[in-house]
């Protein structure tokens, strides 16, 4: 299954690419780039505060999504996407 997903990672890199953007596949970039905001190391939360924290990175995460859907009319129609490639959910 990883394997799989890796795949499908390395053939949306070469669309990207091919439409004229740069891909820069480091975690340390994606990480430059997010919206979401990693708490500081030494921070310490009860149980609603961690939930409170999900949900806001659940907006953020949602929020950027419905964004880039308007992008999507460049990468062609989402069924191209093996099926392999996604995670079931549970």
């Amino acid at each position: 299954m990883y394997e799989d997903h890796f795949q499908a990672q390395d053939e949306l890199a070469e669309r990207i690419r091919s439409i004229g953007y740069k891909v820069d596949g480091r975690l340390s970039a994606m990480i430059d780039i997010s919206k979401v905001i990693e708490d500081s190391k030494d921070s310490q939360k009860d149980d609603v505060e961690m939930i409170a924290t999900l949900a806001e990175a659940q907006k953020t995460l949602a929020a950027t999504l419905s964004g880039a859907s308007n992008g999507s009319r460049f990468m062609g129609p989402i069924s191209t996407v093996p099926e392999s490639s996604c995670m079931p959910l549970r």
